[in-house]
């Protein structure tokens, strides 16, 4: 058959090309609609596009990374061209002046002589700039307009509010400093700490400036805490990184860039707290006016901005977002700074704590922060040779702007002044070199009495602007910090640890070095003896690469996790146990649902554990929130992850299931070796392919949900009446209780099987540092997964009773599941169909272990507790904890092979369930405990209800007493509370083993155990300890924030 196109029906075989080179063409429009436009005004223009570059992309990347380059560049150009004046724009202009490229389009660069000009000038806009540079009309960006609004809410309550009461806010500001130091470094004496500097900077100032803005409750939120460090540090990445997109883009490309997405959960996350507290203290208000009385004043710009808006409407939350990233960006650099300059400069800093004797020598005065005039100097000594910026006085002109020399400032013009006078030898003889008296001197010229003050500026230093648009809230920064490094000075001896850091340059940005590391002491006339002896500490070195795991494990993920924990093989069988137990029908069913509320009750409880505290390690991270000594509950639960927590038992269960599906006669060594088979299997692709573990986790899990859900199915298929034998009337009303046990001890331990058929919910808390977004990902992972699993278990047993007859259920002696099978599709199914989905169902709680386990005992090995831990903490080359791994795998292949077949065997399979049952009650009673205490400063995003703690709590220590309860008859060859009384005792071995480590020997042997820490960025802290003689020094601790 011949195929004809019809040309003129189908139009032209070329227009395929020429739609895509217009499309080409459309696609560049529009880029370089959106690309900033070039030079107007007949200036010079530096960084311009090159050759072939039909978009400013690169030369925007090439201005962030060379900026103060480009800026010396670009002035020293002008200053030695000689322009012909053949454009009026340019008449009269004194050569200082031109335009240059930046990360946000072309700006005019005025040299600073016109600082003075333009700092008043209200038709150059603050404004403007801001909405141009910030992005506030992006979501997650709209923070930044409170500090544009006409009404002025935002700069008023800043100058006549937080300005005018700063002697005010001294004292409070000093005594949060003490709390703050303490919490985040140390108070005991002789202990030094190594902290990540500026990272601990940044969580002092947020809480110092917390203080002030959001009161007492909320500056002590660790939550808050967290946000405060959060949104700071993304507002600086998101903003920069949409500079390079064209404006018309931008809103766009924030819903996908990472940044912009954290911005707006920081925002969210914010608005949950400080909405309820505005609201309670505006009830609060109406119900004292409506009592005729004053109402509780607080000090702190919460109630100041609700003073100075008077009703008018406002975002208190964006207020204080923005207080918050200001003040804690800037301050926190700028202490950081301070800290770097001071290193080493023993003198100096003896004349500061001087200063600050003499000063303070009579208490505090109004002006005592005044008087500190050295340090005052410092600090602006510091800020002159590494400011926050390169640049300031960012405007826009809403009309054209003539300056005394005739240089135009055209419309729409955006201007900056750059701060190169602060690195110049005509203002600042010897620029590079730090003088810290420099500015000292300085106030004693004539005409420079303010100027050389901290918190003032002038055109030959623009640390906090100049002009109207000043900083407003440079006063409160430069009391802060000087609190800051009083307490700092009086209390701590310092030094850098290795190399002095550098800053860091981004574009404009000058920040300190975000990995520089200084190691602190509690100041003493001890420690000032010590010959130096801060530079001979050693400090603990850990590779991050080596030792962190990725943030991979995504809703699903954490779904599959409980999902393969909880559901092994024991939901086939375990149900006719606890029908021969409780004696009826109705009795069975209703065990399986309490069972169900209690679990569901124990994953809240471990919600609000893994939203108060996301990190990797669970259940050992919460006993050592909730008790001490902190390295006893961590050795018990060393014995306890590593001898309690093996999967033996499924296993075993696999491998009896595989031979039985495959049709193969069993034997002990062959159900042993295809055990240790699979085991092998799922250590080692957890191991080497760790992708692919994941993958086939959350496969298995599917497969196991599709069998309970196949199995549902076919217990409904049954009471349709699709089924090989008589209706077995397990339904009727009038006989489903019949037989029902009056023997407690028989009830208990039926629900104490079907509470054990549940655990596991835990799972996922054990490596919170894998999972993305942990308290959002948790708060939809735990409810899910313990939903659907109970849902599917209390339906299974349905369908159980639905086609499988009470005299099967108390006669079998395989899977109940195999009976249900066998009497609805006959032998076939029942020998090889459902023996393989178990087998498959036990290999994925086999690699739900695997995943788990390992990586406990790697947190272990961060704590310094198990042996050779610098091996056991390390995750390389496969990205996996290995060497965890391979002891997982020696232990349970020890459990599958070790005990002899029958009672012994069930026994010690058996031994994980009653340790569980004691951890978790533990930490239950711990969280009731830190509920009431108040100084345990306990604080969660998430709040597990009081009725759900207390029916958890009831409900586990039933757990722990029921075992020890005689039966009435005995039919086992073990004593029936062996696997309770040899559990315990492997808890026991734990706390031995802390006696003999950290008490008896160091006792007998005259020694102490030093502990060196470093804390790493997941909130994890990796520790060792190091042997030291009772006659030297105190231990010491070095930690690394």
């Amino acid at each position: 058959m011949e195929l004809k196109v019809d040309v003129k029906e189908h139009g032209n075989p070329l227009s395929l090309g020429t739609s895509i080179i217009l499309l080409a063409l459309v696609l560049i429009f529009l880029l370089r609609w959106g690309d900033t436009p070039a030079s107007q005004n007949g200036l010079p223009l530096i960084n311009a596009k090159r050759r072939f570059e039909f978009v400013d992309l690169l030369a925007k990347k090439r201005f962030i990374t060379n900026a103060q380059e480009l800026l010396k560049a670009g002035l020293k150009k002008v200053r030695r061209s000689q322009f012909a004046a053949t454009n009026r724009v340019i008449d009269h202009i004194k050569a200082s002046v031109f335009n240059i490229v930046t990360e946000n389009g072309v700006m005019m660069v005025l040299d600073p002589k016109y600082a003075d000009e333009i700092r008043n000038s209200k038709t150059l806009s603050l404004r403007k700039t801001l909405i141009e540079d910030m992005h506030v009309n992006v979501p997650g960006f709209e923070q930044q307009m409170q500090a544009l609004e006409d009404d002025e809410i935002f700069q008023t309550t800043l100058k006549t509010k937080l300005t005018r009461n700063l002697e005010d806010l001294n004292e409070i500001l000093s005594r949060e400093a003490t709390v703050a130091l303490q919490e985040h470094w140390t108070d005991n004496p002789g202990i030094i700490i190594h902290v990540q500097w500026h990272l601990s900077m940044l969580k002092i100032i947020a809480q110092l400036s917390s203080r002030v803005f959001l009161g007492d409750k909320i500056c002590h939120n660790p939550k808050w805490l967290r946000i405060s460090v959060d949104y700071s540090i993304d507002l600086f990445q998101a903003t920069f990184e949409l500079r390079i997109y064209p404006r018309f883009l931008r809103p766009l490309a924030s819903r996908f860039q990472p940044s912009c997405r954290r911005l707006r959960a920081d925002i969210r996350e914010a608005r949950s707290i400080i909405e309820p507290v505005i609201e309670e203290r505006r009830k609060a208000k109406a119900i004292a006016k409506q009592e005729g009385r004053d109402p509780e004043r607080h000090e702190d710009t919460i109630e100041w901005l609700e003073e100075v808006a008077n009703g008018r409407q406002y975002n208190p939350v964006s207020a204080q977002l923005l207080l918050s990233s200001a003040a804690v960006h800037t301050s926190s650099d700028m202490l950081t700074q301070v800290l770097y300059d001071l290193d080493g400069r023993q003198e100096l800093i003896e004349a500061l704590r001087e200063e600050i004797r003499s000063v303070f020598k009579n208490g505090w005065e109004r002006s005592s922060l005044a008087k500190l005039r050295l340090m005052d100097s410092v600090l602006k000594e510091s800020q002159r040779l590494k400011p926050i910026s390169s640049v300031s006085m960012r405007r826009m002109a809403e009309a054209p702007v003539t300056l005394s020399d005739g240089t135009i400032i055209p419309k729409d013009c955006k201007i900056i002044v750059p701060c190169l006078r602060q690195w110049d030898e005509k203002y600042y003889p010897d620029p590079e070199t730090f003088v810290p008296d420099r500015f000292l001197k300085l106030r004693n010229e004539p005409g420079y009495e303010h100027t050389a003050a901290f918190a003032n500026s002038s055109p030959n230093h623009l640390g906090f602007g100049l002009g109207r648009h000043a900083c407003p809230g440079r006063f409160f920064a430069a009391n802060e910090i000087k609190l800051a490094l009083c307490h700092i000075l009086m209390k701590y001896e310092f030094r850098v640890v290795g190399k002095k850091p550098e800053k860091v340059v981004f574009g404009t940005m000058l920040a300190a070095d975000p990995n520089g590391v200084i190691a602190v002491t509690i100041e003493t006339d001890a420690s000032r003896s010590r010959d130096d002896s801060l530079k001979a500490e050693e400090r603990l070195s850990v590779n991050e690469n080596h030792v962190l795991q990725d943030r991979k494990i995504g809703v699903l993920g954490a779904i599959s996790l409980v999902v393969n924990k909880i559901v092994g093989a024991g939901i086939f069988s375990t149900p006719s146990t606890i029908f021969k137990l409780s004696g009826s029908v109705g009795l069975s069913l209703i065990l399986w649902v309490v069972a169900g509320i209690i679990s569901a009750c124990g994953a809240l409880v471990m919600l609000e554990f893994g939203s108060g505290m996301p990190r990797s390690g669970g259940i050992k991270v919460y006993l050592e929130r909730c008790f001490s000594p902190k390295q006893m509950q961590t050795c018990i639960y060393l014995f306890f992850c590593l001898f309690l927590q093996v999967s033996a038992s499924n296993a075993i269960t696999a491998s009896e299931y595989l031979l039985s599906a495959a049709g193969v006669d069993s034997t002990t060594w062959k159900e042993r070796g295809l055990a240790i088979a699979a085991v092998s299997f799922a250590v080692g692709v957890h191991t080497c392919a760790p992708r692919l573990g994941r993958a086939m986790q959350d496969l298995l899990s599917m497969v196991k949900l599709f069998t309970l859900l196949f199995i549902v199915c076919t217990g409904f298929a049954a009471l349709a009446g699709h089924r090989r034998i008589p209706n077995p009337h397990n339904f009727d009303l009038k006989t489903s209780f019949e037989g029902t046990s009056n023997n407690g001890y028989d009830i208990g331990t039926a629900l104490l099987d079907a509470i054990f058929s549940y655990q596991g919910y835990d799972n996922v808390n054990a490596v919170l540092s894998e999972v993305k977004n942990p308290e959002h990902t948790l708060r939809i992972a735990l409810p899910s997964a313990m939903g659907i699993i109970t849902v599917l278990y209390v339906l299974a047993n349905v369908a159980y009773f639905a086609g499988v007859s009470k005299e099967e259920f108390r006669s079998a002696n395989v899977t109940i599941a195999a009976s249900l099978f066998r009497n609805v599709f006959g032998e076939t199914a029942a020998t090889r169909a459902l023996p393989a989905l178990v087998a498959l169902s036990a290999i994925g709680h086999l690699l739900g272990v695997a995943f788990v386990v390992p990586r406990l005992l790697q947190e272990l090995a961060k704590d310094g507790i198990t042996p050779f831990p610098n091996i056991m903490m390390q995750n390389r080359p496969f990205k996996t904890p290995i060497a965890a791994l391979f002891v997982h795998l020696c232990v349970t292949i020890l459990f599958i092979c070790a005990p002899p077949a029958g009672d012994a065997f069930s026994f010690v399979v058996g031994l994980s369930s009653y340790p569980m049952c004691v951890m978790l009650t533990a930490i239950t009673v711990g969280l009731v405990k830190m509920r009431f205490t108040p100084s345990e400063g306990w604080s969660s995003s998430y709040s597990a209800p009081w009725p759900v703690i207390v029916f958890y709590l009831a409900a586990n220590v039933f757990l722990l007493v029921m075992p020890f309860v005689p039966p009435n008859s005995r039919k086992s060859s073990i004593p029936y509370w062996l696997s309770p009384v040899v559990a315990l005792g492997i808890l026991g071995l734990g706390v031995i083993y802390y006696l003999l480590r950290f008490v008896l020997l160091p006792w007998v042997f005259g020694y102490s155990l030093r502990p060196v820490t470093k804390d790493l960025t997941d909130g994890s802290r990796v520790v060792r300890y190091r042997m030291q003689k009772n006659s030297s020094r105190e231990g010491t601790v070095e930690t690394f924030d």
